[in-house]
């Protein structure tokens, strides 16, 4: 059994649960000890292309703002389309993820900006942030802008779902024993240039909208953010 930890309120969860608002839900995730970025873990996905690890978010934290959305992630495969982090609310989508090995950025389903870093095939760890900055999106992997930019002037004001690792509806998911490690999801554009990824986990500040470091000995998730 494992446990979701949320505002110092631990919650018992099954190996899938739906999200609801305040919790991070997941199936078919763990957590390795030997393989993360930083702290004592990461989550590592199963192996049978199902893993999901969700949350929903509440009204009025982003609308049509600015907001940054970044994570660590080792993925075994980049061949076939998967998605690193989607966010959806209702018809609205924005979704980063890798077609063919390369980094792509999706707006709803149709605008698609396809980014080069053929590093990513590299079996490593690397850092991704999205940022969404004056209704255009960017994304950056290591650091390193990809492509031009999108526009993107969706309004999550009634609340909002991100996934990582896979699309809303699953289409797209981790490819077996895959990790992710140090998600942070922000009100703010943090990065408007190339720049160089942390050296430590992060922190809360008072943009952090959700932290989760995957780092709580196999048994919990904690989310260290706001909401």
């Amino acid at each position: 059994m494992l446990k979701i930890r949320y505002d110092n309120l631990a919650y018992d969860k099954g190996v899938a649960s739906v999200a609801t608002p305040g919790q991070w839900s997941f199936a078919n995730v763990t957590i390795s000890t030997a393989d993360k970025v930083f702290g004592a873990g990461a989550a590592l996905c199963g192996n049978n292309y199902d893993s999901i690890i969700t949350k929903t978010f509440p009204v009025n934290l982003i609308g049509t703002g600015d907001f940054t959305a970044e994570l660590r992630f080792k993925w075994t495969d980049y061949t076939i389309p998967t998605a690193f982090i989607d966010i959806k609310s209702g018809n609205f989508t924005t979704l980063i993820g890798t077609d063919n090995g390369l980094p792509e950025i999706a707006v709803n389903g149709t605008g698609v900006i396809q980014g080069t870093a053929t590093t990513l095939q590299d079996g490593g760890w690397h850092a991704l942030a999205l940022v969404r900055h004056l209704g255009v999106d960017k994304f950056y992997v290591d650091g390193v802008l990809q492509g031009t930019g999108m526009a993107d002037t969706n309004d999550y004001s009634s609340g909002f779902t991100v996934n990582i690792g896979s699309t809303n509806d699953g289409s797209e998911a981790a490819p077996p024993a895959s990790l992710a490690d140090e998600f942070r999801l922000s009100n703010t554009a943090r990065y408007l240039t190339n720049y160089t990824p942390a050296v430590a986990a992060f922190t809360v500040d008072a943009n952090t909208l959700s932290l989760v470091h995957f780092d709580s000995a196999i048994t919990t998730f904690i989310d260290a953010g706001h909401n």
